[in-house]
């Protein structure tokens, strides 16, 4: 799967948004060590403990510091990462 190419096939229905991301994200970073996972304290809320045992190299975890995770993301960025932060805008 790639990031701009996601099909309607593709999506995941039926199951809570944060293990959609999680699933969704694990198959992208499958195939692109470019996508990378910048989370401020998030991984067990985020739901992204399964991708952190999976691809320990491609998640960053800033601890409870947000402006710092935006600053780090910047730099993946700049590096040719593609970032996923989370949290996103969750309620």
């Amino acid at each position: 799967m790639e990031l701009d190419k996601i099909e309607e096939k593709d999506l995941k229905m039926g199951i809570a948004n944060q293990v959609a991301f999680s699933e969704t994200l694990q198959d992208l970073a499958k195939t692109d060590t470019d996508v990378v996972v910048v989370t401020s304290d998030s991984r067990g809320s985020g739901k992204l403990v399964p991708f952190a045992e999976k691809f320990p190299k491609q998640i960053v975890e800033v601890g409870i510091a947000e402006q710092n995770l935006v600053g780090v993301a910047a730099g993946l960025a700049s590096a040719g990462k593609k970032l996923l932060q989370f949290p996103l805008l969750v309620s």
